[in-house]
């Protein structure tokens, strides 16, 4: 029978403003004082894109050249720069556009519209799929429009269980083109 041995394997730990700025590929560090753990990603190695260049200055309370494992002592603002990927879509001027997105079968769709540098409207769409045709939707705007009319409409939701993709069209109703910007949080039924 084969022996069993155990090991000790110890990591690399002190407090984060002490944390190197690319740990060793693959070695996890650990920040005592505020409990955050990374593991190295040097610049130096593949895909080293994700991190390479990154320090305080231009990403403050990051990793450095490291990936954060995120804990229940990761800062909010690093969760939800991970968690919350927005999408941009440009939206040509009196123009319906239709786009395809991986999502759950219950949806809350936040945007922002701008026209370059003006931000136009902001609005919330909520979306429920009942099955692959029925979609329930409701939809909330903000305008910066002197009359009040919005912009941005969405409309025609369908819902793919095979896929998990939610197809939606969405109308510029503006004379001009339109920068939307959306993140979508979201669950299937339980």
């Amino acid at each position: 029978m084969a022996q069993k041995q155990i090991a000790l394997q110890q990591v690399r730990s002190g407090k984060q403003r002490d944390l190197p700025d690319a740990l060793e590929k693959g070695q996890f560090g650990f920040s005592t004082d505020v409990a955050r753990l990374f593991i190295g990603l040097p610049s130096s190695s593949e895909p080293a894109s994700l991190v390479a260049g990154r320090n305080w200055t231009n990403t403050p309370n990051s990793g450095k050249e490291n990936v954060e494992i995120i804990t229940e002592f990761t800062p909010w603002e690093i969760i939800n720069s991970a968690v919350n990927k927005p999408v941009t879509i440009l939206l040509p001027p009196n123009t319906a556009t239709t786009t395809s997105i991986r999502s759950t079968t219950r949806v809350f769709l936040e945007y922002v519209g701008t026209d370059g540098s003006d931000l136009l409207e902001t609005g919330i769409v909520q979306l429920v799929a009942l099955d692959d045709t029925r979609v329930l939707i409701s939809q909330q705007n903000n305008t910066n429009n002197s009359n009040g009319i919005v912009s941005i409409d969405f409309d025609q939701p369908s819902y793919d269980t095979g896929t998990q993709r939610l197809t939606i069209t969405i109308n510029n109703n503006s004379s001009s083109n339109i920068t939307l910007e959306f993140i979508l949080r979201g669950w299937d039924e339980q």
